[in-house]
């Protein structure tokens, strides 16, 4: 029986648990997180939850996720849900344990609400993937959270005292994508945790070729926790959004110049490139259908790393010139 879980408070928002003052970003996606009085059994430096991390619970990068009673929340999902409000429902996972019985438990009463369900959690056997789907879950992720092995290792892996590795996470994306179906799996990789602009490209492109979906994140460092970096350079945040849409849209590693790791260079007619910034579009949240995630990884007043919807003209105009100067 479940007794609690954490909400983003975007999402108390939307279905009525809780008022955010100017908060006028559309989102249908429901954002969750299973409720665990105590840390991971994981040690990832850059997680609030963390085993050694003494980070606030309720912090999930910049956003907070308060712990509410799961029936109060259901009830106010499914109305929700009914008024066409939420469209998706993303519970992110903490490891512990009993993780595996959790999920399932949570899962027995999301599915009655009838609107798809996308799970993260670390990778899964065939067997626990195959059990997912009879839940409603169309979509799984598994964030690789780092762009390399190198920096894998630093953050998530051996060196910090996780049972992790890059090789079982890759190994983990594939039987997802076997079991899920392309472009319905999905990964994670936050930028600014020491990776090279050249990695952090290579990476999305071998993940593209897999089929599976990349959300960036741009590193949110978070109080209490073990690592305590600065936020990523905006410019090279947006060289890398860039390069993440045209490796998305069928360009390959041949579209990109590198020097010492950094991109200097689109081979691309500038007519093309001009037109693309100029949407707008690949500097949007990326993830699952519907998802906006606002405000996750910066503050509304700015610089928005991932824009929740498409950037206003002024914005655009000062993208472009610092891609293309």
């Amino acid at each position: 029986m479940v007794e609690k879980i954490r909400v983003s408070v975007g999402t108390l928002h939307v279905i009525g648990l809780r008022k955010i003052r100017n908060f006028n970003v559309k989102m249908s996606v429901a954002y969750l997180l299973t409720y665990v009085n105590s840390r991971c059994t994981q040690n990832c430096l850059f997680c609030a939850h963390a085993r050694e991390s003494k980070a606030d619970l309720d912090r999930v990068a910049r956003a907070y996720y308060p712990a509410y009673d799961f029936e109060i929340v259901f009830k106010h999902l499914k109305k929700a849900v009914e008024d066409g409000k939420i469209k998706r429902i993303c519970l992110q996972t903490i490891n512990h344990p009993k993780v595996f019985r959790e999920i399932y438990d949570l899962l027995n009463e999301l599915s009655k609400l009838n609107v798809p369900i996308t799970v993260s959690r670390h990778p899964a056997s065939y067997d626990e993937l195959r059990e997912l789907k009879k839940y409603n879950v169309d979509r799984i992720v598994i964030p690789l959270d780092a762009a390399s092995e190198r920096v894998f290792d630093a953050i998530k892996g051996k060196s910090v005292g996780n049972s992790y590795t890059w090789e079982e996470h890759w190994n983990g994306l594939k039987r997802a994508v076997e079991v899920f179906g392309k472009w319905n799996v999905g990964t994670h990789i936050i930028i600014g945790l020491g990776e090279t602009e050249e990695e952090a490209v290579n990476t999305m492109f071998k993940l593209n070729k897999m089929g599976v979906e990349i959300g960036l994140f741009a590193y949110v460092k978070i109080p209490g926790t073990k690592l305590q970096l600065d936020k990523p350079d905006i410019n090279s945040y947006r060289r890398i959004q860039l390069a993440h849409y045209l490796i998305k849209n069928g360009y390959d590693l041949s579209a990109f110049e590198f020097k010492n790791g950094r991109i200097v260079r689109y081979n691309i007619d500038k007519k093309i490139l001009e037109e693309i910034i100029l949407s707008g579009k690949p500097f949007l949240a990326t993830g699952c259908p519907n998802c906006n995630r606002p405000y996750s990884t910066e503050s509304p007043s700015g610089p928005l790393y991932n824009y929740p919807e498409i950037p206003p003209k002024e914005h655009l105009r000062d993208i472009l010139k610092n891609l293309l100067r």
